[in-house]
């Protein structure tokens, strides 16, 4: 699960998933799903999306 303040998922600018990727990796997890609440610092409104988001994305996650 990654929490963020900006809108990063699948921009040059996710740091986050590819160092989590090499580092669970190296455990050796290698089928790894992210769930991204993202927005949360851009008002009320894009945090509720954020949130709802997430959410939606967990539940079709685990079926």
């Amino acid at each position: 699960a990654l929490a963020r303040g900006g809108l990063y998922r699948d921009t040059p600018n996710d740091s986050q998933v590819p160092y989590l990727k090499t580092v669970l990796g190296f455990l050796g997890l290698t089928d790894v799903r992210f769930i991204y609440a993202e927005g949360l610092n851009m008002g009320p409104e894009a945090a509720a999306r954020g949130f709802a988001q997430a959410e939606a994305d967990l539940a079709a996650a685990i079926g």
